[in-house]
């Protein structure tokens, strides 16, 4: 069995160089800042966009007249 080792040697592994990414106070803070101002326009832009579609209807609330309107109230 040993002999069927022997005849086939494995190739070398190329070494890899594996990059550490560190990041500064100053790319932190940047980072954070730009994520921010991304949500703020995001959230800006959906309220715009949801505040426009909705027409303001004055005419559908009924009148304050003290009685109920439902069809299911009995006077007592």
């Amino acid at each position: 069995m040993q002999e069927y080792f022997d005849d086939e040697e494995q190739e070398p592994v190329p070494q890899r160089r594996d990059t550490e990414l560190t990041l500064g106070p100053v790319m932190l803070v940047g980072l954070f800042l730009g994520l921010a101002l991304l949500c703020g326009a995001s959230f800006g832009v959906g309220y715009m966009t949801g505040h426009r579609s909705v027409p303001v209807a004055a005419d559908t609330t009924p009148a304050a007249t003290g009685r109920c309107q439902c069809s299911s109230h009995r006077p007592d």
